[in-house]
């Protein structure tokens, strides 16, 4: 499930590095701010809304559709697991740009890093909390790894990817979150599922539209909506 998250994350990467790499060799820094931070959003978005539509139904969708229940267990390393993966996806293409400028070698050293932290925390976490030990790892590990790269971005050329649309998204899926969770709480099976899913994106999607938050949601969804409507 956590690799549904990450699937927009390998094709922004695969776009955006031609025209990072164009950007530094024109020296156009306002360009690489206006990338980084327009990832980051998108990024952002997409990951919310994907993670929290799985939350809300990750039990009941185990259930309802024969899945393993042994599954259930690992409810917690899902969660952890899809925060990490937020914060990797909402911090944008830290690592990308700082890969395509003449400081690759930070990237390499903070890539190294990472491995260091990740291998020791994750023997020493798994024997004090069991199954949940790696995916506490992981998060600690990623938040350092991450936090380093935007430091570096914004010490070195003053830029960040974050701006006042990333506390709004933030704020709707929290209330979009509750609502669904709220108005379906008692509800299992099918009708749960669905409900909970409505509500969410509902709520989601067209806050996401009107408040602008990403410039790309609009025309995505535009396209969607004539598709259906043929």
């Amino acid at each position: 499930m956590v690799s549904v998250l990450q699937a927009p994350f390998r094709s922004m990467v695969a776009i955006t590095i031609p025209i990072l790499s164009r950007a530094w060799k024109d020296k156009n820094q306002t360009e690489i701010n206006r990338i980084y931070q327009r990832s980051s959003i998108n990024l952002l978005s997409f990951s919310l809304m994907v993670f929290f539509c799985i939350w809300l139904n990750f039990t009941d969708a185990i259930l309802y559709f024969g899945i393993n229940p042994d599954y259930l267990e690992g409810r917690w390393v899902f969660f952890i697991l899809g925060i990490v993966t937020i914060i990797e996806m909402g911090t944008g293409i830290n690592g990308q740009i700082i890969g395509t400028s003449t400081f690759w070698r930070f990237e390499l050293w903070t890539s190294l890093l990472l491995t260091a932290l990740i291998i020791p925390l994750s023997y020493w976490l798994t024997v004090q909390y069991g199954i949940i030990g790696p995916a506490i790892a992981n998060l600690v590990s990623f938040s350092i790894y991450n936090g380093i790269r935007i430091w570096f971005l914004w010490d070195r050329f003053k830029m960040q990817p974050f701006t006042s649309k990333t506390v709004e998204i933030l704020i709707i899926s929290l209330v979009a979150y509750s609502l669904a969770y709220i108005s379906f709480r008692d509800i299992d099976g099918l009708v749960g599922l669905f409900g909970r899913s409505i509500v969410f994106l509902g709520v989601f999607i067209p806050a996401l539209v009107i408040r602008k938050i990403s410039p790309d949601a609009g025309p995505v969804i535009q396209n969607i909506r004539k598709r259906f409507v043929r």
